[in-house]
């Protein structure tokens, strides 16, 4: 079977996994050479940006699951791993059927809608209503993730797991921003395992302002640290900056800004921090988040570093 048309390999990863976001014109250029590594990153196959054979086939299946599943709602798509305009209106048509953004792309929410797992509006945790679509007086979005989540633990000592903190120190950040004023989304509500890639171009996707990861951290060190990407882009490091200030409010031993090559931090077009505020091996740093009130506290502090950011 001969190769993919570049044109069919950009349908493919521009409805399937928000890999490609760029034009549908043919031409393999560098927004088209990024999508392959990125996809194959994602899926776990050879990282050279070179499409052969294993990349096609990865990138068929991939569309085939997101046909298979759509059959299974009641459509009637042939299952042949190429995204074409019918496949493009079926995708079109559940979304609209299921109150989700309407853009033909089976990105986090329409996929976890066709497995039966939706991204529904929650409550948080204490008691206000989170919104998918973003409302507030800042343009372009802030994007809030919670580092790991479902069999992914991260980080584990002391009987914590860095999963869970992450995901409570996200929702207050939320929580804090929102009742300013302020849009933002969060990557996920509940304890659900994502991909560093779906989690990056849901960012890209909401073309949003700024991508906050919340972690914790473990490996016998001890105090805060914010990561920024080792080129060090000036908005990322003014934001690392003003969190440390607001980390020190609390009694936290500052530790460094980071510089590194992270997948976060790499990938994303908009300013992009880390933050990994406590070491979960440390029993001084454990004494800093070992509350829900500590957790709020160190959510709160994020998110006034970014109010001062903005």
């Amino acid at each position: 079977m001969a190769l993919m048309s570049v044109r069919q390999r950009q349908l493919n990863l521009f409805h399937v996994g928000y890999y490609y976001t760029g034009a549908i014109d043919n031409i393999a250029g560098w927004q088209t050479k990024r999508a392959y590594i990125v996809f194959q990153r994602a899926v776990g196959i050879t990282v050279d940006g070179i499409w052969g054979p294993q990349s096609d086939n990865t990138s068929r299946e991939e569309v085939r699951k997101v046909q298979r599943l759509l059959n299974k709602h009641g459509y009637n798509l042939a299952v042949d791993g190429l995204v074409g305009p019918l496949t493009i209106g079926a995708i079109k048509d559940y979304q609209r059927k299921n109150g989700l953004m309407v853009d033909g792309i089976v990105g986090i929410r329409t996929m976890a809608a066709l497995l039966g797992t939706p991204l529904k509006p929650a409550t948080t945790p204490s008691g206000t209503v989170y919104n998918v679509a973003p409302t507030g007086k800042n343009t372009r979005p802030i994007i809030i993730n919670a580092g790991h989540g479902g069999h992914d633990p991260g980080a584990v000592g002391n009987g914590l797991q860095e999963k869970d903190l992450n995901l409570k120190v996200a929702w207050a950040v939320y929580e804090t921003l929102t009742e300013a004023g302020y849009k933002c989304l969060m990557t996920r509500t509940d304890d659900r395992y994502m991909s560093l890639a779906s989690r990056v171009n849901f960012a890209k996707r909401h073309n949003a302002i700024l991508y906050m990861s919340v972690h914790h951290n473990a490996g016998g060190g001890k105090g805060a640290e914010v990561v920024v990407h080792k080129s060090e882009p000036p908005g990322s490091m003014k934001l690392a900056r003003m969190i440390r200030t607001e980390f020190e409010k609390l009694g936290q031993n500052w530790r460094r800004i980071n510089l590194k090559n992270d997948y976060e931090v790499r990938e994303t077009p908009m300013s992009a921090n880390i933050s990994e505020y406590a070491f979960l091996d440390n029993y001084a740093d454990v004494q800093m988040i070992n509350s829900d009130a500590k957790l709020v506290a160190e959510g709160k502090a994020i998110a006034e570093g970014i109010k001062r950011w903005l």
